[in-house]
């Protein structure tokens, strides 16, 4: 809690919003921000739109690519695209793998 600011947050919008509920996750993600920077946060992006999903060189943001496949090859395809840009590059690696190895297996079981 932060200073009774985040429970009054929530009951402002959650239990009784005030406003209209947002009809897009992108209008979901701005009202998160503009709430974050009400309460005092330095960076409300870290939620929506975190740095080491956003600075790849390529200006695409990771989760334009990972919402149009399945939840391994989506989450191996993240721990590709931010292992260089967080501290532990070979942990991301290893949770890639990982994440490839399961649908490595999944499909082997289809396949049966």
């Amino acid at each position: 809690m932060l200073n009774g600011k985040f429970d009054s947050w929530l009951d402002d919008n959650v239990a009784h919003p005030a406003q209209p509920k947002p009809d897009s996750i992108e209008r979901l993600y701005e009202r998160i921000d503009e709430a974050a920077v009400r309460m005092g946060a330095d960076t409300p992006d870290n939620v929506a739109h975190p740095a080491h999903y956003t600075e790849h060189p390529s200006g695409i943001e990771c989760i334009q690519i990972t919402e149009h496949m399945g939840f391994n090859l989506g989450n191996a395809f993240k721990y590709l695209w931010r292992c260089d840009l967080k501290h532990d590059a070979i942990e991301d690696l290893e949770k890639a793998a990982w994440y490839i190895a399961r649908e490595i297996a999944k499909r082997k079981s289809a396949c049966k």
